[in-house]
């Protein structure tokens, strides 16, 4: 990304002053790196695919995020 890292971006978009703090995040990357897993996964990342992605498990990870944060999701809850 030219201006932001996704780290930077994810930061902001979890921040309190985000119109969006509980946006479901997956994370596309190619990056192997733990700690900057443990990173993600403190921001509140729901899934990570790594490149190369195949993307029947990218759809399925969608799919989980989405439903997870949906409404409905949560009365059922």
């Amino acid at each position: 990304m030219p201006v932001l890292d996704g780290l930077g971006f994810l930061t902001r978009l979890r921040s309190k002053n985000s119109p969006y703090p509980e946006l479901p995040v997956l994370i596309l990357t190619g990056e192997h790196d733990e700690s900057v897993v443990r990173e993600c996964v403190d921001l509140g990342v729901h899934g990570f695919v790594v490149k190369p992605i195949d993307i029947d498990t990218l759809g399925a990870r969608l799919k989980a995020a989405l439903k997870r944060k949906s409404p409905r999701s949560r009365v059922n809850a």
